[in-house]
């Protein structure tokens, strides 16, 4: 545990820091070190493990052991029995090797949600923190695209996603940051306002102790070793600078906090949920960090930390890895004030999802930051996908026609078969999907258009069974699922190729 609880990287500079069993030569991440490592570790069989997070001390170590976390909205949990650190930030969180326990752990701790107020059961619509966004690295774009993809932003989410500067968002509606003129982002006020706060609070909290350690080292006769009672240099710093803090102070940022929370409950009313990494990127190294880089590092975390904090907020996080990763990466989930209990069932009901999706994500977002060589024939496919765009057909299929001639590949079979059903040539879409599935047979493009032409053709049993692969890949898929519905209307209603056996039609319509 780091020392006094202040600090999020699980050092303590008299005891060391435990091991991250997800990735040795990195910090496990704090307050809460030991309980995230028991877990992460399955340290005798242990399902989970309780820590506190004020400001970051169960979600961190969470994201950088690779464990699910938990911080609750504030007062959700009891913490009768807690050495008081910061009041009114306090929260009693979890960690869970899995989404069952972790909600089971919930379903036993979490006072009653007002019900009447806060009774939401799911998320009504997502924002995606684009401020976020970019301070993260790769992976973070793509564990929330890997979220929204298990959401069903296609589909159950269909235009209920949108983007959200918060940090501006509160800067325009927050009138104690929009007559900021420090030049800082509205995220950064947010960070610097929570410290200050907490600070004044931590302070109140240790005075006897603080006053009991320099009445220690003034006595000569002590019995009390040096290592004890001297406090580290960065915890000592950062008491200092608590020290500083006035109760006009704290008055005056209890108001802008105030203020803070009264905007995000009117961003976060009916159910909205905001989606982004946990932290920035994987944990950091445990050694070889400047004293420059341990408070670059740490005051960029605070940004994607402080939401939840300030506001009194509950927060999910969930684990996401790949094959060769530095370490354990993460998504979070943020809800309003008591939505705690929907935020652990999108945990138990989506992290699945979520992890069979990230990999894909984070190649395609690797990608996007280290393109390949170009792969030959993507020049004339590009040039192909401008002429279908501005209708010209025969000029399009000219283009692909000279793509397949440099590199076959499924991609410019399906698109040129694209074009051939604008153009009514069925029996050529066909050809061009058969080709495209035989290099890819999860090409679930060429499923589609294979069925539209066939379906065209008549050949209805053969359209079924495409789209029952179109939706064996991708099941949420409107568009195999809206023909599907269609073909289900003709079939019934006899409209259908003549000399279509009795035996194939029932057998088409199994498929539907």
């Amino acid at each position: 545990m780091d020392e006094l609880a202040y600090s999020i990287d699980g050092q303590n500079e008299h005891y060391g820091a435990p091991m991250n069993p997800a990735a040795d030569k990195r910090l496990p991440g704090g307050s809460s070190s030991g309980s995230a490592v028991a877990v992460a570790s399955s340290l005798r069989e242990c399902d989970f493990g309780i820590g506190t997070d004020s400001a970051g001390s169960v979600r961190v170590p969470a994201a950088y052991c690779g464990v699910f976390g938990f911080r609750p909205s504030h007062g959700m949990v009891s913490t009768s029995g807690c050495q008081d650190f910061a009041k009114t930030f306090d929260t009693v969180g979890w960690f869970a090797k899995g989404s069952k326990i972790l909600k089971d752990v919930g379903d036993v701790l979490l006072n009653p949600a007002d019900d009447e107020k806060y009774g939401i059961k799911e998320p009504k619509q997502f924002a995606i923190l684009t401020d976020l966004m970019k301070l993260a690295d790769p992976q973070g774009s793509a564990a929330v695209a890997s979220a929204l993809k298990a959401f069903g932003y296609d589909d159950k989410y269909a235009g209920k996603v949108s983007k959200l500067d918060l940090g501006e968002r509160l800067k325009m509606l927050c009138p104690s940051l929009r007559t900021d003129t420090s030049g800082k982002t509205g995220l950064e006020l947010i960070r610097d306002k929570m410290h200050a706060t907490m600070g004044f609070e931590i302070h109140e909290a240790l005075k006897e102790f603080l006053a009991f350690l320099e009445k220690q080292d003034g006595d000569n006769n002590t019995t009390i070793t040096k290592k004890t009672r001297s406090l580290g240099k960065f915890t000592a710093q950062r008491i200092e600078n608590a020290k500083k803090i006035t109760e006009q102070d704290y008055e005056n940022l209890m108001k802008v906090r105030g203020e803070i929370r009264e905007v995000m409950d009117q961003i976060m009313d009916n159910g909205t949920v905001l989606i982004f990494p946990t932290v920035p990127s994987v944990a950091p190294l445990r050694e070889g960090r400047s004293e420059e880089g341990v408070q670059s590092c740490r005051m960029k975390t605070f940004q994607f930390l402080a939401i939840a904090s300030f506001c009194g907020l509950p927060q999910v996080t969930i684990p996401l890895r790949y094959p060769d990763a530095e370490g354990p990466h993460s998504v979070s989930l943020l809800g309003g004030f008591q939505t705690d209990k929907m935020l652990l069932e999108c945990a138990f009901k989506y992290s699945v999802q979520m992890q069979e999706y990230f990999p894909n994500y984070v190649l395609t977002e690797l990608m996007k930051s280290n393109p390949a060589p170009k792969v030959p024939g993507e020049e004339e496919k590009l040039e192909g996908n401008k002429a279908f765009a501005e209708g010209k057909y025969e000029n399009a299929i000219s283009w692909y026609d000279k793509a397949l001639e440099k590199k076959k590949l499924p991609v410019y079979y399906a698109n040129r078969a694209l074009v051939y059903l604008k153009m009514g040539k069925m029996e050529e879409v066909e050809k061009d999907c058969t080709e495209a599935l035989e290099m890819d047979s999860k090409y679930v493009k060429a499923y589609l258009r294979r069925a539209k032409a066939r379906m065209i053709l008549g050949s209805f049993l053969e359209a079924a069974m495409d789209y029952e692969e179109a939706l064996r890949f991708e099941p949420t898929n409107r568009e195999a699922r809206s023909e599907m519905a269609n073909m289900q209307k003709h079939l019934e209603g006899g409209a259908m190729d003549a000399s279509m056996p009795n035996d194939d039609l029932e057998l088409a319509k199994s498929f539907i």
